[in-house]
């Protein structure tokens, strides 16, 4: 395991510090703490890839939203053994509210680890191989689907992206509220993006088990 840079975006609607130094005490591994604010509202990429700059080197990533609570002892520790626990494995995020198939059909006493095309960035673990190949969020989608993006690139490199059913967190589903305009763009623009790769149909595919 590698200590974790954890980037937490923030338009000052939650405690950003105090839910960050929560967070950071109770992961039981080493972490870097990076805050950026986007208090002019310049969208989601541009906003994590000034706490992606910040990284230092050697570090593993952490996309933490500052909605989430929940925290309990070892956390970040227990999606890290998991994150190593499998040579291939790019990217693990827990269970919490979601609106994103399949984690929003969790229910309490699910466990096991899941394949999945897409994990939202509210809390996901980055392996820094991963990062190192894949690079920044692709800052033409403003806020709404980089994170979609940025999972079709992980599994292009050949990775795989998994939810780690069993570790719960609380996050706010849709606490950075909806601006049209945003996600209106961002959906244009990836459907555009599948096309251009040749692909149709749902834009995430089947889960698959992994224990």
């Amino acid at each position: 395991m590698r200590p974790v840079a954890i980037i937490m975006p923030t338009i000052g609607t939650f405690d950003a510090g105090k839910v960050l130094g929560e967070a950071q005490a109770t992961a039981g591994i080493e972490c870097y703490p990076i805050i950026v604010e986007d208090m002019v509202r310049t969208g989601f990429s541009k906003t994590v890839n000034r706490g992606l700059a910040q990284v230092p080197d050697g570090h593993d990533v952490l996309f933490l939203n500052d909605d989430v609570s929940g925290w309990y002892e070892g956390w970040l520790a227990q999606l890290s053994e998991t994150l190593y626990s499998r040579d291939d494995f790019g990217l693990v995020g827990p269970s919490g509210d979601c609106s994103t198939d399949p984690m929003r059909r969790w229910r309490i006493g699910d466990h096991g680890l899941v394949s999945v095309t897409h994990y939202p960035f509210w809390c996901a673990l980055l392996r820094r191989e991963v990062f190192d190949q894949v690079g920044m969020l692709d800052e033409t989608f403003i806020h709404y689907a980089s994170d979609y993006d940025y999972c079709d690139r992980i599994r292009a490199a050949g990775w795989l992206i998994v939810w780690m059913k069993e570790a719960m967190l609380q996050h706010v589903c849709g606490g950075s509220g909806k601006l049209q305009g945003w996600s209106g763009h961002d959906l244009s623009l990836y459907m555009l993006r599948r096309k251009q790769r040749g692909e149709t149909g749902r834009w995430l595919g089947p889960s698959v088990s992994l224990s």
